[in-house]
């Protein structure tokens, strides 16, 4: 928890200060630190689709978006447990985000803030266990984008490329994969992250949820084990090591 409220803070810290940045390169006060928010800012990012926005205005909505980014999809093997389980908390999950696309697909809103003011006017957040108003993030990541380019036709002078680029870059890194970029844990990466084995100086250690290590702990709890009878203890016989040995590839869960 500490992690993650530690990431979404500075998540939160780079577009700001990206804005500010903005505002000193061209020495103009119209966009500000983006560190207090208005009320209505999602009317304002439907504002934003069909007038030009002050500096303010422009800001609130980028760290608007920044803050509320929307669900990311889960990966295939938690895609699919989600797909067997809609009554779930997994399904709700991800029924959610699909819904409102669909939502917003067959009733042609241009964006996401126009779709959620249209169908939710009374509020515009999920509530405990509930995920109907939930969010895509591909869909957020397409209003960013569409914002950015109606804002430049309209003339608003903070909408170059290369703070669009910073803005999106920093608002979605866990799309990266998705978008073609490679994964983290892909190719050369994983030999990168091992260190050397102790013993074995030219051999990288197993990765800890490898079956290698997973069968090295196995071997270790039956090394350990003991068992006592009448009060004498005394550890497994090799007949019983070998009944025991496959006990925890027969036992193991399904989806490993």
């Amino acid at each position: 928890m500490r992690r993650r409220l530690r990431r979404r803070a500075w998540r939160l810290t780079k577009p700001a200060r990206l804005l500010e940045t903005a505002r000193v390169n061209r020495q103009q006060s119209v966009i500000p630190a983006a560190t207090t928010l208005a009320k209505f800012l999602w009317q304002l990012r439907v504002n934003g689709l069909d007038r030009l926005l002050t500096g303010d205005e422009w800001a609130r909505v980028i760290y608007h978006l920044c803050k509320h980014r929307g669900f990311h999809g889960p990966v295939a093997p938690r895609k699919n447990r989600a797909d067997g389980d809609s009554k779930g908390e997994s399904g709700k999950v991800k029924q959610g985000p699909a819904g409102t696309a669909k939502l917003m697909k067959e009733k042609g809103y241009r964006s996401t803030a126009e779709m959620v003011l249209a169908e939710f006017p009374e509020a515009q957040r999920n509530k405990q266990g509930d995920y109907g108003k939930a969010l895509s993030r591909v869909l957020l990541g397409e209003e960013l984008a569409l914002l950015f380019q109606k804002q430049r036709e309209l003339g608003n002078p903070h909408t170059d490329a290369a703070l669009e680029q910073a803005i999106s870059r920093r608002w979605r890194p866990q799309e990266r994969s998705v978008l073609g970029a490679k994964l983290a844990l892909a190719g050369s990466d994983p030999p990168k992250m091992l260190g050397k084995c102790t013993f074995e100086k030219a051999e990288f250690r197993a990765p800890k949820a490898s079956f290698t290590a997973e069968r090295h702990v196995w071997l270790t709890r039956l090394n350990n084990l003991r068992i006592v009878v009448d009060g004498v203890t005394r550890p497994l016989t090799e007949q019983e090591r070998a009944i025991a040995l496959p006990a925890a590839l027969q036992a193991s869960r399904p989806y490993l």
